[in-house]
């Protein structure tokens, strides 16, 4: 995930620029469009989904996740998408939603919760800080 993380961080600033040219070359009916997207992402790699890491996090339900975080995936270009498949990125995706251990009063754990600083009752339960504020 830390791969996908850093590569979702790069592209963020331009993720705007990325949609809008998308669009405007699926209306134009342009098929070859991998240049256009390296320019509007100022990157050799774009990633023309709609969502980002930040915005699956916040999806309510586990098969809905799931789908948008294979619609996520398959937005990246192809380039990214050999390094997806090299460290078998799909095969981390479940193929039926399952059941949460954590309990119903418990979050489920999502796609870039590894970033969230630990909360501070678990900081001073082990008597040391993550150095986050």
């Amino acid at each position: 995930m830390c791969v996908l993380r850093r590569l979702d961080a790069v592209l963020e600033p331009t993720k705007k620029d990325v949609l809008d040219v998308k669009q405007m070359l699926d209306q134009a009916g342009i098929t070859e469009q991998r240049a256009a997207l390296c320019d509007a992402s100022r990157q050799a790699f774009y990633n023309t989904s709609k969502f980002t890491l930040r915005d699956l996090r916040a999806r309510g339900s586990q098969q809905q996740l799931r789908l948008d975080f294979e619609n996520y995936l398959d937005g990246f270009s192809l380039n990214v998408q050999d390094i997806l498949e090299n460290f078998k990125f799909r095969n981390q995706i479940p193929t039926s939603p399952r059941p949460t251990p954590l309990g119903p009063d418990r979050e489920v754990p999502r796609p870039g919760d590894q970033f969230r600083p630990l909360s501070h009752p678990q900081r001073r339960r082990f008597g040391k800080t993550t150095g986050h504020g």
